[in-house]
C-alpha cells in the first residue's frame, strides 16, 4: 500500500479510537460540568493557548451559535487586562493537554478571586488545573497521532469532540430547535428560509418595467433589455395591476405575428397575474412559483404595484424549498 495512504488512514484510525476510548468516561463529571453551565447566568469563558486555543475557539464558537453565551479569552491578553471580563456568574472551561501549561495555570488564582467556576480539560488527573478546577474531563490521551509524539493531533480531536459533545447536551436541555438556530444565523441557508421576506430582496418598481395597456411591445421590449428583466408590469394610470407580460409571451406572440412591434401590451397580457404582499416569506414565493411553474411575481399593496421578484434572484440569496 502507498505510504501516504497508509499514513491517513492510521492518522484517522488512532484519532477516531482516542475518541470511542473517551465514551466509557463520560459519566458524573461530565453531567455536572453540563449543568454548572446550563446554570450560570453568566457566560462561559474559554481560555486555551496554541493548538488548544484553536480549539478552544471553536468549542465557543458552537456554543454561543447553539443558545450558549461564550467568550473565547487567550490567556496572554487575560494577564494583560482581559481578565477583567470574568465575573462571579461566569464558569470558565480552560484547556491543557498538559494540564501544566504556565499561561493557563498563571490565571487560576485571579479567575478564582473572581467567584468564577473553571471547568477543566486536560488529560493528567494530576496536573495543576485538574487540581485546581471545580470539575475535570480527563481527555485520557496519552499519545498524539504524530510519530514524534509531540504535535497535537489525537489530542486536540478528542478535546473539539468533548466540547462538541458539551454543546449538543445544552442544546438539548435548552430545547434548542431549527428556529433558534436560524436566529443565531440570520446569514444561512436556514436563517434565509425562516426569516427573509419578499421585501428584503425584491425589486421595487423603479428597478422593473412598467407599462400600460396601450404602451407599444416595441417600448416594453428595450425597457427589458435595458433593465435586465425576463418581464413587464402592466399597470392603469393609478398602478394597479392589469397584467403581466414576461419574455415568454412575446417569443410566443412573436413567432404567430410578426407584426409584433405595432401590437400593444393589453392584447397579449396576462390579465390575471399572481400577485403577492411583501411580507411573504422569500422561501414561500419560491414555492409559489414553483406551483404554478412561472418564474416571476408581482408585489403589490392594495393593489397597486411596489415591486417584483423573480426566481434567478432567490436562487441568488441561496434560498432553497
Amino acid at each position: 500500500m502507498d505510504k501516504i495512504i497508509e499514513t491517513g488512514k492510521e492518522v484517522l484510525k488512532e484519532e477516531s479510537k482516542a475518541i470511542l476510548d473517551i465514551i466509557p468516561c463520560i459519566s458524573g463529571e461530565f453531567k455536572s460540568a453540563v449543568e454548572l453551565i446550563y446554570s450560570t447566568y453568566g457566560m462561559v469563558i474559554v481560555i486555551g493557548v496554541g493548538k488548544s486555543g484553536y480549539v478552544g475557539r471553536k468549542i465557543s464558537a458552537t456554543l454561543t451559535s447553539t443558545g450558549t453565551r461564550s467568550i473565547f479569552l487567550h490567556p496572554e491578553e487575560g494577564i494583560h487586562g482581559d481578565l477583567g471580563i470574568i465575573s462571579d456568574d461566569d464558569v470558565c472551561l480552560m484547556i491543557s493537554h498538559s494540564g501544566n501549561t504556565e499561561e493557563i495555570t498563571r490565571l487560576i488564582p485571579f479567575i478564582k478571586r473572581t467567584g468564577a467556576k473553571i471547568i477543566a480539560i486536560a488529560s493528567d488527573e494530576y496536573s495543576k488545573i485538574a487540581k485546581e478546577a471545580d470539575i475535570f474531563l480527563n481527555t485520557h490521551v496519552t499519545r498524539e497521532a504524530c510519530p514524534l509524539n509531540l504535535v497535537p493531533t489525537t489530542s486536540s480531536t478528542v478535546t473539539l469532540a468533548l466540547g462538541d459533545a458539551i454543546a449538543i447536551a445544552l442544546l438539548k436541555m435548552r430545547d434548542f430547535n431549527k428556529k433558534d438556530f436560524a436566529r443565531f444565523h440570520p446569514g444561512g441557508i436556514l436563517g434565509k428560509k425562516l426569516f427573509l421576506r419578499v421585501e428584503d430582496i425584491m425589486f421595487d418598481k423603479n428597478q422593473i418595467v412598467i407599462a400600460q395597456a396601450d404602451t407599444d411591445i416595441k417600448a416594453i421590449l428595450f425597457g427589458m433589455t435595458g433593465k435586465k428583466s425576463g418581464f413587464a408590469a402592466i399597470v392603469d394610470d393609478k398602478q394597479y395591476i392589469l397584467g403581466i407580460i414576461t419574455d415568454g409571451d412575446i417569443r410566443r406572440t412573436a413567432l404567430k405575428d410578426s407584426s409584433l412591434f405595432n401590437t400593444k401590451c393589453g392584447e397579449i397580457m396576462n390579465p390575471n397575474p399572481i400577485s403577492i404582499k411583501k411580507e411573504m416569506l422569500a422561501v414561500d414565493a419560491l414555492r409559489l412559483m414553483k406551483e404554478k411553474q412561472i418564474s416571476c411575481l408581482l408585489v403589490e399593496e392594495e393593489k397597486r404595484i411596489i415591486g417584483a421578484i423573480d426566481v434567478q434572484e432567490i436562487a441568488r440569496r441561496g434560498i432553497k424549498e
